[in-house]
């Protein structure tokens, strides 16, 4: 596990798989195998049984990213008027583009940013 950036409010951290899958299986064992009743739950993990089930799934899905390459993410969204831009190595590392995969990001920045300015 590798702590890639943090503030007071959000962690970037990049784990192995196998760290993920350790994890993941913690997740599933809390959420669905050790049985913590409902009213209890939400007082000794912190958080209630819905919002670790839905990290467990997004776990198990794989997350929300698109790679170029297996170890990096280069992805471009707008957000509410706001254009949001991410590019970044799988271990917080500057991401190397060819000139193709460049391009290809510049484009789609393009795209966000007429999109935000509608």
């Amino acid at each position: 596990m590798r702590i890639v950036l943090q503030s007071p409010s959000r962690s970037l951290i990049s784990f192995s798989a196998d760290e993920l899958i350790g994890i993941s299986n913690s997740l599933n064992e809390v959420c669905h195998g050790v049985h913590i009743e409902d009213f209890e739950f939400e007082t000794r993990l912190g958080v209630p049984r819905k919002f670790l089930q839905e990290i467990l799934s997004k776990i198990q899905a794989g997350g929300e990213t698109q790679t170029l390459q297996p170890d990096i993410r280069a992805e471009v969204w707008a957000d509410e008027g706001s254009v949001q831009a991410i590019c970044i190595a799988v271990h917080g590392d500057p991401v190397d583009m060819s000139v193709e995969e460049a391009i290809c990001f510049r484009n789609k920045l393009e795209h966000v940013i007429n999109e935000a300015n509608c």
